[in-house]
């Protein structure tokens, strides 16, 4: 992948620092999308100090302004990764959801650390956060110039947080410390440690939020007057836990197998959690699936990582390849379009992806099997800024908004629009 130009209060070009840093850009005469169906022809960008300063047509470049020509060119609102794992120092093996899951380590952690190895919903991963320049390049040669990183071991595996996917150092990365906390049904196998099923999983879930309720009633009433109570026992887990059960931190439920997207829910509605639901991929093939997550309401994430492609050509390698298999494979690309059918709102991002690089190939798939130019952008920009809580300054082009701003190069003028196979990132303002 070729090296593109990265805009931002740093500026590269090609990889390299200038040494003269500008600071206001304004971008003529280019096809500007603001939102998804919202399109000016000739319009004009100002982007100063790192943010939006002015868009629309007739707008003058500021005296201090670096012109950029955006003749044939189109400029969107960077795209946002809802789920990835990108700058995410890697301590441990990370274990499936919904399968069992590699043994963990058997040294207990100092502290107080929750019983069961697999809750360490205190984890967060702006603690484990790098600037990894190489992964963050890959994702600036799609569009994105931000994106959700999660923790990807565990069952409560502690709280993702959204970053820019720029040159900043780590505390300048930041855009959401918290976003949500993920909730998974991994369990292990034999002398793994409890959970050792799907059944132990659930019921550890269940627990763990009951317990959290119980503990912030006990602790608030033993704050209030300690005279005749016996002392609370404090865990790391206990306060991030009891935040996901009243709601205010929306518990992410991430789901591999479509079998447990009513297992998913039932939970979120026990405890009327706020939550979202990273989906199997496959709901458009399970029975009841999708009008399950409808009825529900709550917003789906779904990854573009789609099936291996079975193999059938040799006869007795065919004999191990199911029906199941075989649709699950062939309806993967018209998942996001059943969902938008149905009126789910879902955003996109690349978890799951064996290479990132696979997201562009796989998103024209989907554009192929019906899903629309402006609902696959929507899934990019404005549904996931919505399902974060970062809509007032991520997902659109407006004036006071963040410039994370991607200007596209060869993009279609038919319905594929800037996910057209020769449409690339020019350049990125992150």
């Amino acid at each position: 992948m070729r090296k593109i130009a990265v805009l931002a209060l740093s500026l590269f070009v090609g990889g390299n620092a200038l040494a003269e840093k500008p600071r206001v850009f304004a971008i003529t005469g280019a096809r500007v999308v603001i939102a998804p169906g919202q399109v000016l022809d000739g319009g004009t960008v100002v982007l100063r100090d790192g943010l939006i300063e002015a868009v629309g047509k007739g707008v003058t470049p500021p005296a201090d302004a670096w012109v950029i020509d955006g003749s044939g060119k189109t400029i969107t609102a960077g795209f946002i990764d809802a789920c990835a794992d990108i700058g995410q120092k890697k301590t441990e093996t990370p274990g499936g959801a919904g399968q069992q899951a590699p043994a963990p380590q058997r040294e207990t952690p100092p502290g107080p650390v929750h019983p069961i190895s697999r809750i360490h919903a205190e984890r967060k991963a702006v603690d484990l956060l790098v600037v990894d320049a190489a992964a963050f390049e890959k994702h600036r040669g799609i569009g994105f110039t931000s994106a959700v990183t999660m923790p990807t071991d565990g069952i409560f595996r502690g709280e993702a947080a959204m970053i820019a996917l720029g040159s900043a150092p780590v505390s300048g990365a930041i855009l959401r410390a918290s976003v949500g906390q993920l909730v998974a049904f991994e369990y292990g196998g034999f002398a793994q440690g409890y959970p050792t099923s799907l059944m132990g999983s659930i019921a550890a879930i269940r627990q763990a939020l009951l317990d959290a309720q119980r503990h912030a009633v006990w602790a608030a009433r033993y704050q209030s007057d300690p005279v005749g109570m016996p002392r609370p026992d404090y865990m790391d887990a206990f306060g991030p836990l009891a935040e996901v059960a009243s709601g205010r931190t929306p518990a992410i439920f991430d789901v591999r197998q479509s079998a447990d997207v009513a297992r998913a829910i039932a939970i979120a509605k026990e405890f009327a959690l706020n939550a979202m639901i990273i989906g199997s991929g496959a709901e458009s093939v399970e029975p009841g699936a999708v009008s399950t997550l409808k009825k529900s309401g709550y917003p789906v994430i779904l990854p573009l990582a789609f099936p291996d492609k079975p193999k059938v050509e040799d006869a007795d390698e065919a004999l191990n390849v199911s029906l199941q298999d075989l649709e699950r494979w062939d309806a993967a690309p018209a998942n996001p379009r059943a969902l938008k059918d149905a009126g789910i709102p879902f955003a996109l991002g690349t978890c799951r992806l064996t290479s990132v690089s696979d997201f562009s190939a796989n998103l024209r798939k989907t554009i192929e099997r019906g899903l629309t130019a402006d609902a696959a952008l929507a899934a990019l920009t404005t549904a996931p800024a919505k399902f974060f809580g970062v809509e007032k300054s991520l997902g659109t082009l407006e004036a006071g908004k963040i410039a994370n701003v991607v200007v596209f190069e060869g993009a279609s003028p038919d319905g594929e629009g800037i996910f057209a196979e020769k449409s690339r990132p020019a350049l990125v303002f992150v």
